[in-house]
């Protein structure tokens, strides 16, 4: 059985961010243990994996609040955002690296190379934020186009170039567009709305050998591919399937063109997601992999696929995929494997209040076999507009090894079940996302999978909102709830949040307001970052106090200087030993 401490460094090793460059593939890989900084990794089947970054470069973007995008390689040249300014480096391989634009203090991300230059989004905040997609070039930066939010520049033949923009007051989830214009080195001519609106999402521009410009659109309700050739928009695999994540990062690419006029998609079956290849006359023929969940970095590696793949028992993976039966793999990257049980989950699914259909991952205690019955976690994902996925998650290996069951639920508003589910929370948060994972318990409880007085609910930032909503109720089948970096007050959050998400909190906010102390009826651990910029500590400090005035058990745990999240591994520790010592005041026999 691992410690807190090694669950911490297993879970640490990311992949992320893959992309075909000349004659091999990068990636953006974060280091375990002492080696936590983010780099970036260039493969090629002769001179296998190098870093291309340096010891003292640490990776990563604050753009939009989440970032993406990071690095663009170009032959011997690449180019990195750091992590700690957002600014923009490069070198040539041998070369020391040098900033590729005046520091304005603005952030970038989305970097996309180009034959005239280095394609980037600047973010510029004050009183007239707003995005910009600039050139950087022999060591000018040129602004090409200004708007609200912009995201994912592609260049294309012709002197094309295409962009996705949307309002300040929408989410990218909900009302985009993607617009197209004649690009001359230093500006660009008036654009064309090639698709998209109030009511239709398109994300994923790219442009395809025939010339064509494809993106995802969920105009029928589903995130599916379409092709606009300069006159008609049409679909490329029209199915009710999600073939789409939502652009929490503007640089996902959820497609890849294969040779001979053939298409590698993702398809996105709730927690599951299927490798596909749609095949010149349209027909969707399933790859077979042993892996269930991809990051959505899709790409072709000549007449191969490359992605990051894992599975409830291995990964992340980088590897290479055959399209064509028997479908070899070839692993090219992965972290280290610890040698221990772990427990594989099952898909579970049932009706909501509504009649939606609700979908859960449980996760058995480690090693039970038959039927099992023990202390229940019900885990609400964050976002809320996301998903769980079927992968190893070294967290709920830990509490599953020690006899828990966890259950990660879909709830209405998820990702992966088309446009409608994903709108269904709006104007309902803290009701009907509580609601299904009530459901979800009280039938484990019926069902004798879990024991009544042992069921507890776990949620992190918009998951520690439904949390602490689920033991606001007295009849709350849950015994204890714990909240990390938790979103307290729905209205105060539409203001504090990252001016990306702001309309996201508006458009969830609903009757079931903030978290009252007065309504809490179960003990609570609450665990926070002292510099959350997202959702700041004074909410959950006032709370505490609340709580301290109404006799209600808790604990608050504020990690000093750590932000939304615990990235570090002395906080992530932390976190989950006071977790686990919640459950055990109750499960302890």
């Amino acid at each position: 059985m691992l410690t807190a401490r090694q669950i911490v460094g297993a879970a640490a090793f990311k992949l992320n961010e893959l992309s075909a460059v000349d004659g091999g593939l990068a990636w953006s890989e974060r280091g375990s243990g002492t080696d936590s900084r983010t780099k970036i990794v260039n493969w090629t089947e002769r001179g296998g994996a190098v870093i291309r970054t340096p010891p003292d470069l640490n990776v990563g973007s604050a753009l939009h609040g989440y970032g993406g995008g990071i690095y663009a390689v170009v032959g011997d040249l690449c180019f990195a955002v750091r992590s700690d300014d957002s600014h923009v480096v490069f070198a040539r391989s041998g070369e020391p690296w040098r900033s590729a634009h005046a520091d304005t203090g603005d952030r970038y991300g989305d970097l996309v190379a180009s034959d005239r230059g280095l394609l980037a989004v600047r973010e510029s905040y004050g009183p007239h934020a707003a995005d910009a997609i600039v050139m950087l070039a022999d060591g000018q930066k040129t602004v090409l186009v200004s708007d609200d939010f912009l995201a994912a520049p592609a260049a294309g033949p012709r002197g094309r170039l295409a962009w996705l923009r949307w309002s300040s007051d929408q989410m990218p989830w909900d009302a985009t567009e993607r617009r197209d214009a004649r690009w001359h080195r230093d500006h660009v001519e008036p654009s064309v709305l090639v698709a998209g609106g109030l009511n239709e999402s398109v994300l994923e521009p790219r442009w395809g050998p025939d010339g064509a410009l494809y993106f995802q659109s969920d105009r029928s309700g589903w995130w599916n591919l379409h092709r606009w050739d300069g006159a008609s928009v049409v679909p490329v695999a029209p199915m009710a399937v999600d073939c789409a994540s939502a652009p929490w990062e503007p640089s996902y690419r959820g497609y890849a063109f294969l040779p001979d006029d053939r298409i590698g998609l993702i398809q996105k079956h709730g927690a599951r997601d299927i490798l596909v290849v749609r095949q010149p006359d349209g027909e969707i023929r399933p790859i077979e992999s042993p892996y269930t969940s991809f990051r959505p970095y899709l790409v072709a590696y000549g007449d191969r696929l490359a992605m990051i793949g894992s599975s409830p028992l291995t990964g992340p993976h980088v590897v290479i995929v055959d399209p064509d039966p028997p479908h070899a793999v070839q692993v090219v990257a992965q972290g280290a494997e610890p040698d221990v049980p772990l427990s594989t989950p099952e898909r579970m699914t049932l009706s909501a209040a509504d009649g939606s259909v609700l979908n859960a991952l449980v996760y058995p205690p480690t090693g039970a076999s038959g039927p099992w019955r023990a202390p229940l976690i019900v885990c609400p994902h964050p976002g809320p507009t996301d998903n769980m996925h079927e992968r190893r998650d070294w967290r709920v290996q830990f509490f599953t090894a020690r006899g828990y069951t966890v259950a990660a639920v879909d709830y209405r508003g998820s990702t992966s079940y088309g446009r409608a589910f994903r709108e269904s929370l709006y104007g309902h948060w803290g009701d009907y996302d509580v609601a299904d994972c009530r459901t979800i318990a009280e039938h484990l409880i019926d069902t004798d999978r879990a024991v009544a007085g042992q069921v507890f609910i776990s949620g992190e930032s918009a998951g520690g909102y439904t949390a602490l909503k689920a033991v606001s109720d007295p009849t709350s089948p849950f015994t204890a709830a714990v909240a990390a970096h938790s979103i307290v007050n729905p209205q105060r959050w539409a203001q504090t949040a990252a001016r990306f998400q702001q309309p996201h909190a508006r458009r969830l906010a609903g009757l079931a307001g903030a978290v009252r102390a007065a309504e809490i009826h179960r003990p609570v651990l609450l665990m926070h970052g002292s510099e959350d910029t997202i959702a700041p500590v004074r909410d959950v400090v006032e709370l505490a106090d609340a709580l301290s005035t109404q006799g209600i058990p808790h604990r608050l745990v504020v990690f000093d200087g750590a932000g939304h999240g615990f990235p570090h591994a002395t906080h992530a520790e932390a976190a989950l030993n006071a977790e686990f010592g919640l459950y055990r005041q109750f499960t302890a026999q």
